[in-house]
């Protein structure tokens, strides 16, 4: 099966422009791969954000920690139970 991309034009300061050239050239081999990957990364930050900022607020919800530290906790006991991140 045939994978389609789109091609789209953006503009860039020049030195933004020399900044990604040079860690695309040594790094990733062309521009595109670098935006392409910068731009999934991005998305899965926002994502893992979305999701850090959803769970503490249903453990502030709960109104039961009387410290930072202690909804802190809760919050890697929950990401290690779920499986989604491995926390110490």
């Amino acid at each position: 099966m045939k994978t389609s991309s789109q091609t789209f034009n953006i503009s860039f300061p020049p030195a933004l422009v020399q900044e990604i050239d040079a860690v695309a050239a040594e790094q990733f081999g062309s521009r595109s791969d670098f935006l392409r990957t910068a731009a999934i990364q991005y998305l899965r930050n926002e994502k893992e954000w979305d999701y850090i900022f959803r769970e503490g607020k249903k453990i502030g919800a709960k109104g039961k920690f009387c410290s930072e530290e202690a909804a802190l906790d809760e919050l890697a006991r929950s990401r290690r139970a779920s499986g989604r991140w491995f926390v110490k």
